[in-house]
């Protein structure tokens, strides 16, 4: 009679144990923050990307990094990816001495879809 009770309770802490899992620690959608905000920015003012993971409860999901790209989509020569960010989970780019608008999209493989930054030189 034990061992039909000690199989049922193992069943049932592994299913609690893959639902937690599931739940908490499985990455289903990524936030892409942007320092600083979009919008006007000084020559030679260092912008900073960075990926945040989220769970199905929509809260950051703990020891787990995303990799992630960016790339300039439009104004190619107002801005350039800088190493400065290698370290730490995030991609930086400096702005160029050259006013215009520059347009930065940055993708992960988690994302659902890509999201685009427009910043003006000014």
């Amino acid at each position: 009679m034990k061992l039909p009770t000690f199989a049922l309770v193992f069943v049932f802490v592994a299913v609690a144990f893959f639902w937690l899992w599931y739940l908490f620690f499985n990455i289903f959608e990524v936030r892409f923050y942007c320092l600083p905000k979009q919008g006007e920015i000084a020559p030679g003012s260092r912008i900073k990307f960075v990926a945040e993971p989220v769970n199905a409860l929509g809260k950051r999901v703990l020891w787990r990094k995303v990799d992630f790209k960016a790339e300039i989509v439009e104004g190619e020569g107002l801005a350039e990816e800088s190493s400065e960010c290698a370290g730490d989970n995030g991609v930086c780019f400096v702005a160029g001495r050259k006013q215009g608008k520059v347009k930065i999209r940055v993708t992960s493989d988690y994302a659902h879809s890509p999201s685009v930054f427009e910043f003006e030189i000014k």
